[in-house]
This record gives C-alpha cells, sequence and structure tokens, in this order.
C-alpha cells in the first residue's frame, strides 16, 4: 500500500511505532480475535492496514467523511489480515454517526484533529469516552495547526532538529 505521506522524513517512523503500540494493546486486551477497534477520520485506510498486519484478524471500524476515502480503504485492506467497516460520518457531527459497534477496546486517530474546531474536538472526545468499553483506550496522534506567527520559529526550530537526524 502506498505511503501517502511518504515525503515527510519522521512521519514513517511515527506509524510504525503508532502501529506497534496499537498491535500491542490490542494484543493485551483480549487478544485480536476479540478486539474491536475504531479508526476516527481512517481515510484510505493506511493506518489500519499497519495494524492489520501487526494484529492479524483484528476488526477494524473506520468512519470518514469521504464516501472515495472508504471505498479506497475497503479496496486497500481487502487482502489484509483482519476486517474492516467503513462508516461515513462527519466529526463535526458526530451524534449522527451510527457504529456498527456498541463499544470499542481501542480508539484512535491519526492526523484528523488539527482540521476540527475547539468545539468539534471537545465533542468527539465525549463520543469516544462513550464509544470506549471500561478499561479502554484511546490514541491520538496529529500534528498542531500553528495559527500564529508567533510560533513560526518554533515549528522552524523542531523542523531543523529532526533534519539534522
Amino acid at each position: 500500500m502506498d505511503d501517502p505521506i511518504a515525503r515527510h522524513p519522521t512521519r514513517g517512523e511515527q506509524l510504525d511505532i503508532l502501529t506497534n503500540a496499537l498491535a500491542g494493546i490490542v494484543r493485551e486486551s483480549g487478544g485480536v480475535n476479540s478486539s474491536r477497534v475504531l479508526d476516527i477520520g481512517c481515510g484510505t485506510g493506511f493506518v489500519a492496514h499497519g495494524l492489520m498486519a501487526k494484529a492479524p484478524g483484528v476488526v477494524v471500524d473506520g468512519v470518514d467523511l469521504s464516501l472515495d476515502a472508504l471505498d479506497a480503504a475497503q479496496t486497500n485492506l481487502e487482502s489484509s489480515a483482519g476486517t474492516f467497516t467503513g462508516v461515513c460520518g462527519d466529526l463535526m457531527a458526530v451524534e449522527d454517526i451510527t457504529l456498527p459497534a456498541s463499544g470499542y477496546d481501542v480508539v484512535y486517530s491519526c492526523l484528523t484533529f488539527h482540521d476540527l474546531t475547539d468545539e468539534g474536538k471537545q465533542a468527539v472526545f465525549g463520543w469516544v469516552a462513550k464509544a470506549l468499553r471500561p478499561g479502554g483506550y484511546f490514541l491520538l496522534y496529529d500534528r498542531l495547526r500553528l495559527t500564529s506567527s508567533a510560533l513560526f520559529p518554533l515549528q522552524r526550530s523542531i523542523w531543523s532538529q529532526i533534519e539534522a537526524r
């Protein structure tokens, strides 16, 4: 499967760490055949693909606003070692999203939250809390959206450190 963010110098490493953490949590929370995972903002299924490779048999439900992305995810994950169900839904209206399961062991979001308003983020956090089974995990991986030019020098400094690696 093509990496949609291959041009980023460290994102592949970060996503590998994320999928390793997800797979470990899935194995510890009852095993891959009994764990249910929710991918918020699943896109074309890139992270789910990595998770399924590391935790064969896992069941992943993915939510995305784009029907095209969900169709691509279904195609990309057909031959994966897990089960995927896509749900079209707008995270800015989470109360309208109907999920295929009533409880999840793990919920994760990768590079989606920065596009939500602060109110939308709060609503999603509450929705996730209700979607998780007791003792479940929520993993959030995202970037900051810099809206103030005063923060630009800090961002440049961080990028300089990353590029020096």
